[in-house]
Formats: C-alpha cells, structure tokens, sequence
C-alpha cells in the first residue's frame, strides 16, 4: 500500500519528461523545418 503513491509519483515524473522531451524535438523539428523554407526562399532570389 506504502509503494503504491511513490510508484504514481515516479510515473508521473516520467510522463512529465517524455512530453519535455517530445516538445523539444518537436521544436527542434520545427526549427529544421524552417531553416529549410529558409533555404528555399534565399535560392528563389538568387
């Protein structure tokens, strides 16, 4: 019964950080993302 809470708090923990880290992929996928479309464009106006 003791272990039972600890164990939520540990799942929760690790919820926690899976979804920190799925944002900063997220992001970092994002800032890929852009910098290409940033890459398109400069080659359009050369």
């Amino acid at each position: 019964m003791c272990k039972q809470p600890v164990e939520r708090e540990v799942l929760a923990a690790l919820e926690q950080q899976n979804r920190f880290h799925k944002l900063r992929l997220a992001r970092k996928a994002d800032a890929v993302h852009a910098g290409v479309h940033l890459d398109v464009h400069a080659a359009d106006h050369v």
